[in-house]
């Protein structure tokens, strides 16, 4: 930089050599002139970085984002007035149950609203597999009725004489 730039500029300037620039106030000597070839290198270093880093980046970054949603992205739920995403079907802080909001017609929720149907149908098969076997569990505990496949309901094998 000092050996390549700083003569080009100091030949526009009329001084090849800025470290030779200095003053003197009360007999001390303040080197400005080392002062601006360390500022000039520093400035042209950062143009170098901004012209062949920053901007490509930029560039390529502004190509690459999407869209900005319109609107708001949040919203407030409804039992704690804390901020939930628009689309959150549960508060992450109070953990109320809240339905998500759509604000392009519910478009984007239709997958999710039959999956939590689908999730609703076999809990509730479920549920009624867990009341049948708890009630027959509860039965047999009372003796009310004779537990399938148990030792009651065998015959003592016969045996034949000869």
């Amino acid at each position: 930089m000092k050996d390549l730039l700083t003569p080009l500029l100091g030949a526009v300037g009329g001084v090849p050599d800025f470290s030779a620039l200095f003053f003197t106030v009360n007999g001390s000597r303040f080197l400005i002139g080392d002062f601006i070839n360390a500022l000039l290198s520093f400035l042209m270093i950062a143009a170098v970085v901004y012209w062949a880093v920053i901007l490509p980046v930029n560039t390529l970054m502004e190509r690459m984002k999407g869209e900005t949603p319109v609107g708001p992205t949040t919203r407030e739920c409804p039992r704690c007035l804390s901020k939930i995403p628009q689309a959150a079907r549960g508060c992450a802080f109070c953990t109320a149950d809240v339905e998500p909001v759509s604000t392009d017609g519910a478009t984007h929720l239709a997958p999710v609203a039959r999956a939590r149907e689908r999730t609703r149908k076999l809990d509730e098969s479920a549920d009624d597999e867990l009341k049948d076997a708890l009630k027959s569990t509860r039965d047999e505990l009372k003796g009310t009725a004779r537990p399938t496949g148990s030792s009651v309901d065998r015959q003592p094998a016969q045996l034949e004489e000869p």
